[in-house]
């Protein structure tokens, strides 16, 4: 009878993601965390938060803040002329620096949300990116 008045935790955590390999001091870095495979990498507006920071040094640190408990993947890039896109040559291949959670890459595209996948549970996590 009371069982429907009952509410339980729901634990959330800050994924703190820190970028390194930035060679230019300008622009601002963004990242975009996903929980959903068939989002990932590309389809932003599906993600769960997205996040930028200026660039100040060869290192930059954002913070996604209340991630639930799951699996997530994070995709960055170093907008260096902050033109709000990852920018691309006339074949496709980007222009700027960017990279995956798990360092994920993959010889042609973008790796899966399996390789660059980690899980949230209660605790904070600490995710680095070195972007090339």
């Amino acid at each position: 009878m009371f069982l429907g008045s009952w509410t339980f935790p729901v634990y959330a955590a800050d994924v703190n993601l820190i970028v390194t390999g930035i060679t230019q001091m300008t622009g601002q870095v963004r990242a975009a965390l996903f929980d959903k495979a068939e989002s990932f990498p590309n389809r932003l507006t599906d993600s769960v938060q997205r996040q930028a920071v200026a660039v100040t040094t060869g290192e930059a640190a954002l913070t996604f803040s209340g991630v639930v408990a799951g699996t997530y993947a994070i995709a960055v890039f170093h907008d260096a002329n902050n033109n709000g896109v990852l920018d691309r040559n006339f074949a496709g291949i980007p222009t700027e620096l960017y990279g995956f959670s798990n360092n994920a890459r993959s010889t042609l595209g973008s790796p899966r949300f399996a390789q660059a996948a980690f899980t949230v549970e209660e605790e904070n996590v600490e995710v680095e990116i070195d972007v090339k």
